[in-house]
């Protein structure tokens, strides 16, 4: 059974997934998650339900705090670009992390700077994915590999 860790929560082991990406449009993290629900996957979850209270203090630097730690310990960063986004701390998230090797990219088409993603995303070879349901399977062939190891 997989478990959703939200924003400032405690890391627990496991194989762990960061979903970074847009937060407008519909719920992509929930979704995901419910498709991958039956696996032992960590799901790290930014998104906090008291964000817009806590900008500008401590809570704040903590959230951006647990965001950075949750990015570089994740075993997969699942980054999702919505076309009715412009995701700007996403955009920041996917340059600082495009040479994990740890990421994986769903853009889409009619995203304003898919030209971007996509070059970027060629140059770091890093892996895209054309639909939600490609997400899920590529997030559990990795889950499979890291079981085997």
């Amino acid at each position: 059974m997989s478990v959703v860790i939200k924003a400032r929560g405690k890391f627990p082991k496991g194989f762990s997934v960061f979903l970074s990406g847009s937060v407008s449009g519909r719920d992509w993290r929930a979704a995901l998650v419910e498709r991958l629900n039956e696996h032992d996957i960590v799901f790290l979850d930014p998104r906090s339900d008291d964000y817009e209270s806590i900008v500008g203090s401590d809570k704040f630097h903590e959230q951006v705090d647990w965001e950075q730690d949750g990015l570089t310990n994740a075993d997969l960063i699942a980054m999702y670009f919505n076309h009715d986004s412009v995701s700007p701390i996403s955009l920041m998230e996917f340059g600082l992390f495009a040479r994990s090797e740890k990421m994986v990219v769903y853009c889409a088409k009619e995203y304003k700077h898919k030209g971007y993603v996509d070059a970027i995303c060629e140059r770091h070879k890093i892996e895209q994915v054309d639909s939600l349901e490609e997400l899920a399977e590529y997030i559990l062939t990795r889950y499979s590999k890291h079981k085997k190891e």
